[in-house]
């Protein structure tokens, strides 16, 4: 896993991406601000990158979570709560 997959995987554990109704709203790495990720239809992002058709960070931060942690993307307006993990 590269820093940036581990990155967004930290993101999640800290409870700094929140599933709403229609969508995700990820808190920033900076903890200046956050961005709202869509992703039914036409995925799209409010962050610059995705503004600037570059497939953003967060939208692959979303992507990722969903599939590494096996969280079920159908929306409601709960948080994002990551499993514990327990090593043996």
């Amino acid at each position: 896993m590269d820093a940036r997959h581990e990155r967004g995987l930290q993101l999640a554990q800290r409870g700094d991406i929140v599933k709403h109704a229609n969508g995700w709203k990820v808190r920033s790495q900076s903890g200046n601000g956050s961005y709202f990720v869509h992703l039914e239809d036409n995925p799209s992002c409010t962050c610059h990158d995705f503004l600037c058709k570059v497939l953003c960070h967060n939208l692959c931060v979303i992507i990722q979570v969903i599939h590494e942690l096996g969280i079920d993307p159908t929306f409601g307006a709960e948080r994002l709560v990551a499993p514990k993990v327990v090593e043996k």
